[in-house]
């Protein structure tokens, strides 16, 4: 294997890390046909996204300190062949109990990707680039989210929505070879005793009894939450509310997700004038505005589709702010467990957004009502937290700033 430089590394951590949101993003538009065609409910459609983004955090707690014992390379194309494996059986799911059990495989596959991936970051940058490799991680990653729903809306067209898993198996195909060919062990040091399960609980005890960690974590948790509450719900309030066909709604989609790669851009650009700690600020405010602004838009029965988006563009434009700096400060102080640090995070992260998803999606009432109602608390909650983090921080005057802290 010929040597392979950071920036190289760097680049097929965010190609890998495009499998996740290729796996949410291609079949969205086709939630309604998946309704129809599998004799279902949107609940039970919808529950396929929230499997998927549970099974993704929980399985994240194995899969980090894997990688922390066995190194990120064996276990990073393990994990992804169950990908494939799991893709290809979801794409022959005969039935929707069948496809549900199908995408918690998937999801335990595809979890690698991230929590690896971000690992992988950390062994190869540090300091303040860390930050700055995030920051072109979730800029460069837009594009991802952005055509998935217009390729997958094209592709429901002309051969169905199972059509959509055969293509995230050819990926997850495509990721493999990849991986095998180029992906070098990264890790310096490996721990013996990380995914021991006495090490792994007091690992995991170090990291909650920090509240810088706590404060980073729950802040990337909170804006995730609502970003999936919007993007699990959304499909079938504009299409089936709002009468906007499955291309169309691709397109609105699509151009939500454009502010979030502006913005995670941007906050590359900010952070070195302003620090991270208004940078956040900025970001914690329109997280919040954007889940009030939903649920004036909701409450008033207004279904434009230009006004269903908008606060999605809000939403967007203040996480690309809050998440670099998140996903690099539950990390950046742990770099002899940089693998169970970011599994902890990630877990606690998708399964409260999959459990507030779910949620919501079991209280659909043909409006978009409770997907507003479950913005706002969300936007709330990521305002709440930044601010207490910032008091805490005045408080006991630390010199590394958590979420909000100045800089």
């Amino acid at each position: 294997m010929r040597p392979v430089g950071p920036t190289a590394i760097l680049i097929l951590v965010i190609t890998l890390i495009g499998l996740t949101s290729a796996s949410m993003g291609l079949y969205q538009p086709s939630i309604p046909a998946m309704v129809r065609s599998l004799h279902t409910d949107f609940a039970s459609v919808q529950l396929t996204l929230s499997l998927f983004i549970f099974g993704y955090g929980l399985f994240q707690i194995a899969v980090g300190p894997m990688s922390d014992r066995f190194g990120r390379r064996w276990v990073m194309i393990w994990f992804v062949a169950l990908y494939f494996v799991s893709s290809l059986v979801c794409a022959m799911a005969p039935t929707i109990g069948f496809l549900q059990v199908a995408r918690v495989f998937q999801a335990a596959g595809g979890c690698a990707t991230i929590v690896v991936g971000r690992a992988i970051v950390r062994d190869v940058y540090s300091g303040p680039r860390i930050a700055q490799a995030f920051s072109h991680i979730a800029s460069a990653m837009v594009l991802v989210p952005v055509l998935a729903p217009i390729i997958g809306a094209q592709i429901e067209t002309w051969s169905g929505w199972r059509a959509n898993f055969v293509l995230m198996a050819a990926m997850g195909g495509a990721a493999l070879l990849v991986l095998i060919f180029f992906l070098p062990e990264t890790i310096r040091r490996r721990d013996p005793e990380a995914a021991n399960a006495a090490r792994l609980v007091l690992n995991f005890k170090v990291l909650l009894r920090d509240p810088t960690y706590l404060g980073f974590m729950m802040v990337y948790t909170f804006t995730f939450c609502g970003i999936f509450i919007y993007s699990s719900n959304v499909a079938i309030v504009m299409i089936d509310l709002s009468g906007v066909s499955p291309q169309g709604f691709g397109l609105w989609f699509s151009l939500t997700l454009l502010s979030y790669g502006a913005s995670a851009f941007a906050c590359g650009r900010l952070t070195p004038r302003l620090g991270a700690g208004r940078v956040m600020g900025l970001g914690a405010i329109l997280v919040a505005a954007s889940g009030l602004a939903m649920a004036w838009v909701a409450a008033e029965g207004i279904l434009a589709p230009a006004a269903i988006a908008a606060p999605a563009v809000v939403l967007n434009l203040g996480a690309g702010l809050l998440i670099p700096h998140a996903q690099a400060g539950v990390i950046g102080p742990y770099p002899h467990m940089a693998g169970t640090a970011s599994a902890l995070s990630g877990a606690v992260q998708m399964v409260m957004a999959a459990l507030t998803a779910a949620i919501v999606g079991h209280l659909y009432d043909e409006t978009a009502l409770p997907m507003a109602i479950g913005m706002a608390i969300a936007g709330c909650a990521t305002l709440a937290v930044h601010v207490e983090a910032r008091r805490r921080a005045a408080r006991v005057n630390v010199v590394a700033p958590p979420p909000g802290g100045s800089s």
